[in-house]
């Protein structure tokens, strides 16, 4: 037994399954994907980290999370800045001290990071690592992998709100990443 350049084990030799007169009946051995062995990191085997859709899903999450809480901050800066509005016979509220003001606009602002980078990291999460285990099962790297993924992470991410929101998410995210990748040049 033999390993390929994936990992994966075929006879030695690896040739092609063959009937008694020596006809091709099947891909070569060892070429079949095996979608089990694509979802944790084998260890020290020789195999790349990075071919692993645990870990490519993982750094996707970590990345858009910090992505998520970037924009948090950004935008969440401008959410707790409000002009006091006068109406006309109300007294006007006490003055706030500027000590108190900075405390909640930053203690409201880092809600909002945190509410952005958890929403982008487990979005992030689900579509690289379905795309990966899409790319890896068909062994192919196209647009149809990421309109795939992004039609299971909408209708995943819509799941509880009923079927006709899993099929407007999934029909709204699959365009996007159509969008996405063409943009992209994939």
């Amino acid at each position: 037994v033999h390993r390929d350049a994936r990992g994966a084990a075929g006879i030695a030799g690896g040739g092609a399954a063959t009937t008694m007169a020596g006809e091709a009946t099947g891909p070569p051995l060892g070429t079949l994907p095996l979608i089990a062995s694509t979802l944790y990191f084998r260890g020290n085997n020789g195999r790349d980290p990075m071919e692993s859709c645990a870990v490519k899903a993982a750094l996707g999450g970590i990345m858009g999370g910090g992505m998520g809480a970037v924009m948090g901050l950004v935008l969440g800066g401008y959410g707790s800045i409000a002009p006091p509005v006068t109406i006309p016979g109300v007294p006007e509220p006490p003055k706030v001290p500027m000590k108190w003001q900075l405390r909640e606009s930053w203690l409201s602002t880092a809600r909002r990071a945190r509410r952005w980078g958890k929403n982008f990291g487990f979005v992030t999460v689900i579509f690289s690592g379905v795309e990966c285990c899409i790319e890896k099962y068909r062994a192919k790297h196209d647009l149809v992998n990421g309109v795939s993924a992004g039609c299971i992470t909408g209708a995943a991410l819509a799941a509880n709100q009923g079927p006709y929101a899993a099929c407007a998410g999934c029909v709204g995210f699959a365009a996007f990443s159509a969008a996405i990748e063409s943009i992209m040049g994939h």
